[in-house]
C-alpha cells in the first residue's frame, strides 16, 4: 500500500520564512493527485512567475501566503509509515 504523506506549507512571521509540516496521511491517489495539483497551480505558479525576482530578493515568498495562508501538498510517499507517528489518515477537502 502506498501512503502519501501530507504536508501544510504556512509562513512563519518571525522568521520570515515557508514552513514545512508533515502533517499526516492518504492512501487514496486522488487525493495526491489534486494535492501536488493544487500546488502545481498555486505555489508552484507563484515561483514560476517570480523566478528572478525571487532568486534577487526583490520579491518574497510572503507575497503568496497573504492570500493563502495554509497550503496542503504531498511530497513524499512511502510504503511504510512506522516511524512517522501518524495516528489516523486525512480526509482531504477538495476546495
Amino acid at each position: 500500500m502506498d501512503y502519501h504523506i501530507v504536508s501544510k506549507l504556512t509562513w512563519d512571521n518571525n522568521t520570515q520564512e515557508m514552513v514545512y509540516e508533515e502533517i499526516g496521511y492518504t492512501t487514496k491517489a486522488e487525493d495526491y493527485d489534486y494535492l501536488q495539483n493544487n500546488y502545481n497551480i498555486t505555489l508552484g505558479t507563484f515561483i514560476e512567475n517570480n523566478k528572478t525576482e525571487l532568486e534577487n530578493n526583490t520579491k518574497s515568498l510572503f507575497e503568496f501566503f497573504q492570500n493563502t495562508p495554509i497550503l496542503h501538498t504531498c511530497f513524499t510517499s512511502t510504503d511504510n509509515i512506522d516511524g512517522y507517528g501518524f495516528t489516523e489518515e486525512i480526509n482531504i477537502i477538495y476546495y
